[in-house]
């Protein structure tokens, strides 16, 4: 690895390496509460960061992890306290460009930060706005590209990539701006385990090259590599050590069960000249009242097998079939539910309660009824509906919108649930919760679930399938 004493220096006085560094150079965030009207996220929280140290953010999920790191940016104003980073502060408009140049930012969702119609192009977008020479851009790119393991992705679209390596692909464009601290926002949340390790072998490379970290996990592993560990709840290990209630498995069988079934099914698209396997020759047969997991690298077609079985994507090759009957046919609508990898991202409606409701109510449920079901399948989630009905499901935590999202399918329930990285994201009774829920909704659905903790399932799975 080069040293930061190595890189060329780029032109603009925008370039993080041009920034004087102050005698007292850290990220400072001392005493800071933030406030939403009457609503506080969090109150007197303080964080130290210095150069070559790594600090760990926990806390259960909307306890406020994700806005005390856009408040290092000035990206979420504070209602009391001070944020300083080298000296400088954010919220002054003088520095608040110089400060979001020194500072790298990962954010919780990576399709919140692409921008670029290439790879290469979402990469050099950072260089570019420094002012960097076309030659040192290039250096940047393939040294961070081949750092996050997507080397010869250059050419393709950032939205044809999988999660995780969208994921990688957001932090390869933060690695390029060569800041002197870097904001991780649980950037390993949808990585299989080898990829995981890879991003963490990052972060201790940036660290042993001085560069900050600042990184948001629920990961007990991912905190023991950490200098400095701050917790946001109360009582720090308190939602870690509950005692979380078991799945209760459903022992009453499904009269006349529904099956569902990928016959064969192979998934390839066309980059320029190239032709892309996304997903070869594969069968799968889930039948209500079972559950599934299937596990696999990233970008292993995972994904993609269950957009096919949900009938949002035309194989190639092969077909789905729900009873026999083509599961396009229109008697098949609303058969299957599909919560999407990126979850929040299916949220729409004015509150939480609507969003969930919305569901039963496109399926001809009288909008009362809709609404108890609602509330139903938010307590099923854990969320009370009397506390998050009325609110917006676009001023949730990460998490808290996941599981809204969840909620939302499960208020119809649907014959057949395909649950893509349902637990990514939570905090631990979060995570318990909806393994719980999702065993339990067998009782009433076939639930495939794709993940990478394949042991939080495999207990209660009749069947594994890996894409390796």
């Amino acid at each position: 690895m080069r040293s930061r004493k190595d890189l060329l220096p780029c032109p603009s006085i925008r370039d993080p390496q041009l920034i004087p560094y102050n005698k007292a150079s850290m990220i400072k965030v001392d005493n800071i509460t933030v406030q939403y009207g009457t609503k506080v996220i969090f109150k007197d929280v303080s964080l130290e960061c210095e150069p070559g140290q790594h600090v760990c953010i926990v806390g259960a999920n909307g306890s406020g992890k994700s806005t005390l790191l856009r408040t290092i940016t000035a990206l979420t104003k504070i209602s009391a306290g001070s944020v300083s980073v080298d000296g400088l502060d954010p919220f002054d408009p003088e520095f608040t460009r110089d400060v979001r140049a020194i500072v790298g930012y990962v954010q919780q969702r990576p399709d919140d930060q692409l921008v670029a119609t290439s790879v290469l192009d979402e990469v050099a977008f950072g260089p570019e706005n420094l002012g960097c020479s076309r030659d040192e851009i290039r250096v940047r790119c393939t040294d961070a590209l081949t750092r996050v393991g997507l080397n010869g992705f250059e050419e393709r679209e950032p939205s044809s990539l999988s999660g995780g390596q969208k994921q990688r692909l957001v932090i390869a464009g933060a690695l390029a701006m060569r800041p002197r601290y870097i904001l991780f926002d649980e950037p390993t949340s949808m990585l299989d385990p080898p990829s995981r390790d890879e991003i963490m072998q990052i972060m201790e490379e940036l660290k042993a090259d001085g560069v900050g970290i600042v990184h948001v996990t629920h990961d007990r592993e991912e905190t023991s590599r950490a200098d400095v560990i701050l917790s946001l709840d109360p009582d720090p290990d308190a939602y870690l050590e509950q005692v979380f209630a078991l799945p209760v498995i459903p022992t009453t069988k499904i009269e006349h069960p529904s099956k569902l079934v990928a016959h064969d099914v192979s998934v390839t698209y066309e980059l320029g000249e190239q032709v892309v396997e996304a997903l070869t020759d594969m069968s799968v047969s889930v039948t209500q009242g079972e559950l599934i997991v299937v596990t696999g690298h990233t970008g292993s077609g995972k994904s993609t097998l269950l957009k096919v079985m949900a009938g949002l994507l035309d194989p190639t090759e092969g077909f789905v079939t729900l009873d026999g009957s083509p599961i396009t046919d229109h008697d098949n609508r609303g058969k299957v539910g599909l919560i999407f990898q990126d979850a929040e991202s299916a949220l729409f409606a004015e509150t939480v309660r609507e969003d969930v409701a919305f569901g039963p109510r496109n399926f001809n449920v009288a909008p009362q009824e809709a609404l108890k079901l609602a509330d139903k399948a938010l307590a099923e989630v854990g969320l009370d509906a009397d506390t998050f009905g009325d609110r917006s499901p676009f001023h949730l935590s990460g998490g808290e919108a996941r599981r809204v999202a969840i909620a939302g399918i499960l208020a119809y329930k649907p014959a057949f649930i395909l649950a893509d990285e349902p637990t990514a994201g939570l905090d631990g009774p979060g995570r318990a919760l909806i393994i719980k829920t999702l065993v339990e909704a067998t009782a009433h659905s076939g639930v495939i679930v794709v993940t990478h903790t394949v042991e939080d399932f495999i207990e209660y799975a009749s069947q594994v399938i890996s894409l390796d």
